[in-house]
């Protein structure tokens, strides 16, 4: 208790010495208030300027959680669709791991287990310069992507799974076919629009004028427009009210839809649905990859129709996090696109252009069966995406060691006689043309006839024009650009290890070992530095004699 000595109050008060400390905490808790930044709010601050600093050329933010004392956890909007977006995302998430310490990754498609998954060992070889150029290569072409580059690349990232399989098992696999949801508003179309523009609309679907047909539909009838209008990137719940609003028009028109549409609608509901408890699964795994990180930055990939969902639970779980978009992330949903796409679910290769393994190996794996066991775009643990990493990779081994003036074959590296995915070479087929390599590859995977290959390959030096990593030429090359220049950012310390610590015996911390564990890779040396601008080039053919005749690829 304060007491004053005199009666009227005035004067200086008589403070009883029990009571001293609170009182100057009393007269003091003013000052220490403005002084005093609430550390949620700090880290809520932080958090937006690494967003910003990771994003900058290759992505833009699009909202926050409110501040919480979990987390951060960045959160990437991906689209399997989008080769572009891939390689953004890969950009952010090396500088997130480069300059603020991402160690964790949680990635939708994958399912959770114990281990994180095997990104580190995937295309093993003992050449890191090859290894990288390889990976580089299929990102690019979309047979990979963006954090499973970052996860093999950087040993100090571990990819874990979010998903739970009995939820991620009920798919609609794209089939390449005409959607029940788009065959039902034709049907309901029928009783909307008068005979006459039915008659037109027909007539425009014969001479394959579907834009034409389409646009005719959407000038017939406002409800009609509304429909093919609506945003095919909506989150789930609006895409399940679309599919629920066209069955109510049917029924409430008495349309009788016929029943493989009605099927396949009831299959799109059932799918959207548990999508939507896939959100909060992956969203309550991911908070728990977060709080074990104690303040660390995580990231998470999800794809954009779980991003609402994901955003709104992760903020109610008190759990910080920023929601990022790459540039291009609906770039590539054309027809080509999805095509690349549905050769990944059939477990082809996404690249089939001419001149690609892809457009060779595809002809021999086309009667492959869709296998869900594996994440598209990710593929860890499928054969032929071993295939195709190991043919990329000898690509890149023998174009290089060729460019560095070694013997072709004696000179190549001891693990291309041991590759995985069932390829292997043919030591006596090497020949040279210059800088240019020819040579032969067998692929051999069970159930299939051996497929032989005869590629040529070179390397082209590329030097990018200064500054051109922080430019927004809109292009995959820009892309490739400015993610090169993130590999090449020096990494931050790494963290101490506390087991380390504890076990090294003097008491001295020690820090974790980053180096790759599994993949053979060594230090870089003369030769890795030698080919920093040298990029490979590759054609496949089915003889030797189309690889021949090929014009020379390699610069000088």
């Amino acid at each position: 208790m304060i007491t004053h000595n005199q009666p009227t109050g005035f004067g200086p008060p008589v403070v009883h010495q029990t009571n001293r400390f609170w009182f100057t905490f009393a007269v003091l808790l003013p000052s220490l208030q403005l002084l005093i930044v609430p550390t949620v709010e700090l880290l809520a601050s932080e958090t937006a300027g690494i967003a910003r600093a990771i994003a900058d050329g290759a992505g833009e933010i699009v909202r926050q959680t409110p501040p919480a004392k979990t987390g951060p956890v960045y959160v990437f909007e991906e689209n399997h669709l989008s080769s572009r977006a891939q390689v953004q995302i890969a950009t952010m998430l090396t500088r997130l791991h480069k300059r603020y310490g991402l160690q964790i990754i949680g990635l939708q498609g994958s399912v959770q287990a114990h281990k994180p998954l095997l990104a580190k060992t995937f295309v093993p070889g003992r050449d890191p310069a090859a290894r990288q150029d390889a990976l580089r290569r299929m990102l690019a072409n979309g047979e990979i992507s963006g954090a499973k580059y970052v996860g093999a690349l950087n040993p100090g990232i571990e990819i874990a799974g979010l998903e739970r399989r009995e939820e991620y098992d009920i798919s609609i696999s794209p089939s390449g076919g005409v959607s029940p949801s788009f065959t039902a508003i034709i049907a309901i179309s029928e009783t909307l629009l008068s005979k006459a523009k039915l008659n037109e609309f027909v007539q425009l679907v014969q001479a394959k004028k579907i834009d034409a047909a389409i646009e005719l539909l959407k000038d017939g009838h406002p409800w009609l427009r509304e429909q093919f209008e609506s945003k095919s990137d909506d989150n789930l719940q609006d895409q399940l009210r679309r599919q629920q609003t066209i069955l109510k028009k049917a029924n409430d028109l008495k349309v009788d839809l016929p029943k493989k549409v009605k099927k396949g609608m009831q299959q799109t509901l059932r799918f959207y649905q548990v999508a939507d408890l896939r959100s909060e699964t992956m969203t309550a795994n991911m908070a728990i990859l977060a709080r074990r990180q104690a303040g660390a930055p995580t990231a998470m990939i999800i794809d954009a129709v779980h991003t609402d969902h994901v955003m709104k639970s992760l903020g109610t779980a008190g759990v910080q996090a920023v929601l990022l978009r790459p540039q291009n992330l609906l770039q590539s949903t054309n027809s080509s696109g999805f095509n690349d796409f549905e050769n990944k679910v059939k477990v082809l290769c996404a690249n089939h252009s001419e001149g690609s393994f892809g457009s060779i190996l595809n002809k021999a794996l086309s009667d492959a069966k869709p296998n869900r066991d594996w994440e598209p775009l990710l593929g860890i643990g499928d054969l032929s995406q071993q295939s195709i990493g190991s043919l990329e990779y000898v690509t890149s081994a023998v174009a290089q060691a060729a460019r560095t003036g070694l013997c072709i074959p004696i000179d190549l590296p001891d693990d291309l006689g041991n590759l995985l995915g069932g390829v292997s070479i043919d030591p006596k087929s090497f020949s040279q043309d210059d800088y240019d390599v020819i040579f032969c590859v067998f692929v051999e995977q069970p159930g299939k006839t051996r497929q032989r290959m005869w590629v040529r390959t070179g390397t082209v030096i590329v030097k990018p024009e200064p500054g051109m990593e922080a430019s927004n030429s809109d292009s995959k090359e820009a892309d490739m650009t400015k993610l090169v220049a993130a590999d090449n950012e020096p990494p931050r310390k790494q963290p101490v290890d506390p087991a380390a610590q504890k076990n090294s015996g003097n008491g001295e911390p020690r820090e974790i070992d980053s180096s790759p564990k599994g993949t053979g890779a060594e230090p870089r040396g003369i030769a890795s530095i030698l080919l920093a601008d040298a990029q490979t080039r590759y054609k496949a053919f089915t003889s030797r004699e189309e690889a021949r005749s090929c014009p020379r690829i390699s610069s000088p």
